[in-house]
This record gives C-alpha cells, sequence and structure tokens, in this order.
C-alpha cells in the first residue's frame, strides 16, 4: 500500500472556501495521497452506497424496469473495473511512484520496478480509464442524462444523483492521474536515467509538465 506521509492540514472554518491547489507544482507524494484519500475512498464508498440503492430501487419496483437493469449491468461493470484497478494503484505504481521522487530528490539511483519503467503500468491504467469511461458514458444514457423519472420514490432520486456524483468525481479523478500524474511521474523517471540528476531536475520536470501542456492548449 502507499505509505505517503499526510501533509499539514491548513486551517479552516465552516464558512472557509475550499482553496484550489495547483497540482502540477505540488509533489506527487502530496497528490497520490490526495488522490487515494479523497477520490479512492469516495469512489468505494459511492460504488457500495448505489449498489445497496439499485437493490432498493428493484425491490420497490419488482424488479420490472429495464432502465433500472441497465443500470445496475453498467454499475456492476464499472464496480469490478474499478476496485481492482485502484488496488493496482495503491500497491504497485503509486509507492514506486514515491519511491523515484524520493530517490531523485536525495540523489540516489531509483531501483528499477519488476515492470521495467513507469510507463508500462501507465499504458495499462490509461486503457483502464478509457473502459471506465466508456462505461460512464453507457451509465449517463440509461438515466436520461441523470434525470430520475416523474413520480420516482426518494431511493430512486438518490441513485440518480449519486449516480451523477459518481460521475463528477471520477471525471476529476481521472484528469489528475492522465494529465499531471502519469506525465510528470514519467518525466521524474527520465530525469533519474541521468547519471548525475541534481535536485533541482525536480523543478524543472515540473516545468517541462507545464510547458507540455500549454503546447497542447495552444493545438486545441
Amino acid at each position: 500500500m502507499i505509505h505517503v506521509q499526510h501533509a499539514e492540514p491548513a486551517p479552516s472554518s465552516k464558512n472557509a472556501r475550499r482553496v484550489a491547489v495547483d497540482w502540477s507544482k505540488r509533489p506527487l507524494r502530496e497528490l497520490m495521497r490526495h488522490i487515494v484519500d479523497e477520490h479512492h475512498t469516495r469512489t468505494r464508498e459511492r460504488l457500495d452506497e448505489l449498489r445497496a440503492l439499485v437493490l432498493e430501487v428493484a425491490r420497490q419496483q419488482g424488479d420490472t424496469s429495464y432502465e433500472l437493469d441497465e443500470i445496475r449491468h453498467w454499475l456492476v461493470d464499472l464496480d469490478d473495473e474499478l476496485r481492482p484497478h485502484m488496488a493496482r494503484e495503491e500497491i504497485v505504481l503509486f509507492p514506486y511512484i514515491e519511491d523515484l521522487e524520493t530517490a531523485l530528490r536525495a540523489g540516489r539511483a531509483r531501483i528499477v520496478p519488476p515492470f521495467g519503467d513507469v510507463a508500462n503500468p501507465v499504458r495499462r491504467m490509461m486503457v483502464e480509464h478509457d473502459h471506465s469511461g466508456a462505461m460512464l458514458r453507457q451509465l449517463r444514457e440509461a438515466t436520461s442524462a441523470y434525470s430520475a423519472p416523474r413520480g420516482a420514490s426518494k431511493a430512486e432520486r438518490a441513485l440518480y444523483a449519486g449516480l451523477e456524483a459518481l460521475e463528477a468525481d471520477l471525471l476529476e479523478h481521472m484528469h489528475l492521474e492522465t494529465d499531471i500524474l502519469f506525465p510528470r511521474a514519467q518525466a521524474l523517471e527520465e530525469a533519474s536515467a541521468s547519471p548525475s540528476t541534481p535536485p533541482r531536475a525536480l523543478t524543472e520536470c515540473a516545468h517541462a509538465h507545464e510547458s507540455r501542456g500549454a503546447r497542447k492548449d495552444r493545438r486545441a
């Protein structure tokens, strides 16, 4: 499992707005801890809640709704995709990235992992992101963009709202990994291949990641 230390929490109050974090500039261990503590934890909780709601709605309706069958099918498939995906990140990929960042800061050579280099598990994670995105689109279609039917019960309204919240959180979760974590990890690994990579390479890698993002935006 990932053993990233928690950052000190910022002072807050009930009325304080959540401060947006520029994750392109924060240490990768902090970003990974955020992904695990916020997104992975919330995803597991929401999947449990949504599967229970599907059962409750099916009980209320007598299990006769085609729409509900579609929701149940895609939700189960998404659950089956996400749980092992998150476990692989927490057990294999994230600890390697943390060790890589620590080694580069200390000026030590990286430990070569069994999977060779970070690009190999990242490719698998990206394919799985595509699979999850396709399932989310199917859920959106099955629920008419999460619009609960007229006269829906409390449980049915909670199901539709929960599915919409799951989609929003997963899209943010996948953005953090696809657009920030994975490119930065690959840049770090490339820097670590240099025989004398100074600690300032961490900053330079972040700048290189930002420059690639800026060029992508200009081409869009």
